[in-house]
């Protein structure tokens, strides 16, 4: 992640992605969003207050998407490529959302 494209790191790119990404939902939308590299964790899980981030998928209200766009914003690079966590750790979100309808879609 630290290599460059252009002028911007691959890590810079991704962050500019998921924020906006994050930019566009809705209050009836949920989202979350996990990190990784050698492990996998979620951004802000650990902030007192915000352990729902951690465990669900939150209401992309304006204050969530204001608090995990301040998490992903520092975010560092290192270590390996870890997929397997990370999608493990993305999975548990959808089943830890109790309210998740079947007719939502779920990206």
């Amino acid at each position: 992640m630290s290599k460059r494209h252009n002028s911007k790191t691959l890590l810079q790119i991704a962050k500019e992605a998921a924020i906006s990404v994050m930019e566009t939902l809705n209050p009836n939308d949920r989202f979350g969003v996990v990190a990784f590299s050698s492990n996998a964790y979620i951004p802000g899980s650990s902030t007192i207050g915000r352990e729902c981030h951690g465990t669900e998928l939150a209401k992309a209200t304006p204050l969530n998407i204001k608090f995990m766009k301040s998490q992903v914003s520092v975010i560092r690079s290192g270590g390996s490529t870890n997929y397997e966590a990370a999608m493990k750790a993305a999975f548990k979100f959808f089943v830890n959302t109790l309210d998740m309808s079947g007719d939502r879609g779920k990206l």
